[in-house]
């Protein structure tokens, strides 16, 4: 099957298959996590991001794809208390998005209900969590752990 949040959609829940228009085109925000890449040594370029607060710290923390010079690989970053966090590789056509904890779980009932789509989401996640498919099958979701001061896998999903 073909990757798609609107396999997810099935309880109504409205995720987009990127960013919001808003957050794209927020270019201050792009050219900060574009020089937290580079600041890193990292040899690509910022695609689609979302906002949310995954630490608790109340500041504005993204989740944002670096794509390599094809546009169709890289991996998702999350850019939080001002240190960049790699979450995972990806191939193909990034696709993420971040969730506060209540569409987290909706998303999470709506997975649950639907017999295309095997996975899970935490039921009361701590914070945001941003998801983001991998491949054109699998998408995995992370969140904040303070206790080891990183980004950790807590669920997903296979269409």
């Amino acid at each position: 099957m073909m990757k798609s949040w609107a396999l997810c959609l099935i309880a109504g829940l409205a995720l987009g298959v990127e960013a919001t228009a808003g957050e794209r085109d927020d270019q201050a925000t792009t050219d900060r996590l574009q020089a937290a890449l580079d600041e890193q040594g990292v040899a690509l370029s910022v695609g689609a991001h979302c906002g949310g607060d995954f630490t608790g710290g109340g500041s504005p923390e993204h989740a944002f794809a670096a794509l390599d010079e094809t546009g169709t690989a890289g991996a998702y970053y999350a850019y939080a208390g001002g240190a960049l966090f790699e979450l995972a590789e990806f191939a193909g056509r990034p696709e993420l998005r971040c969730l506060s904890p209540s569409e987290a779980a909706d998303l999470n009932a709506a997975i649950a209900q639907a017999e295309a789509v095997s996975g899970s989401l935490p039921d009361s996640p701590p914070g945001h969590i941003v998801c983001g498919f991998i491949d054109s099958t699998e998408a995995h979701c992370w969140g904040y752990d303070r206790s080891a001061n990183a980004f950790v896998k807590v669920g997903g999903w296979v269409t």
